[in-house]
């Protein structure tokens, strides 16, 4: 099992970030990953949090917020965000533990934990393989941000990282009842 796994068992609230500028993909990985963590552990704290906003956030649930002093018990999770300086929300440095989950090259490394595949095309394709590879059933709306952030950052599935694999993990979460 993944340590991102056990690391969300472990703590009982939960941050989420994304980079700057959000896009489908950054906050389909967010708002998914909330969701499922939601799904799955009613009882937790989840917050997806960031300031700034890009064209992909009106078809995305509004912000959360959180006080410092929530972000530095809890366990962050930054999503797409390969170095530092381009995350939405640097409070996220000040949190208990830090896992990132990102799909560019490594340009820095920030967090205690990183989940780096950079051939994959999308943050939310490698969500979706981690919770293929754990056996889960997603709930619609999870699969459907998933999905939504897998698509656009593959430019519907025309990008060259496109794999059979990754037609495989669409294919899982179309199975979960997302309505292509």
């Amino acid at each position: 099992m993944h340590r991102l796994f056990e690391c969300i068992e472990e703590y009982d609230t939960i941050t989420l970030f994304r980079h700057t500028g959000a896009d489908a993909d950054a906050l389909g990985a967010q708002f998914g990953l909330k969701q499922w963590i939601n799904d799955t552990y009613p009882q937790k704290k989840v917050y997806a949090l960031g300031t700034s906003v890009g064209s992909a956030a009106a078809h995305y649930p509004s912000i959360d917020e959180a006080s410092d002093e929530i972000i530095q018990r809890s366990l962050a999770i930054i999503l797409d965000t390969a170095n530092a300086s381009r995350i939405d929300d640097q409070r996220c440095l000040n949190a208990a533990f830090r896992i990132k989950v990102d799909h560019h090259i490594l340009v820095d490394r920030y967090a205690d934990i990183e989940y780096i595949e950079d051939r994959k095309g999308a943050t939310c394709e490698i969500l979706a393989n981690m919770f293929q590879e754990k056996g889960e059933t997603l709930s619609k709306q999870c699969a459907e941000y998933l999905y939504s952030g897998l698509i656009a950052d593959t430019l519907q599935f025309s990008i060259n990282a496109t794999t059979p694999q990754m037609l495989r993990t669409a294919a899982y979460l179309v199975e979960q009842g997302v309505d292509v």
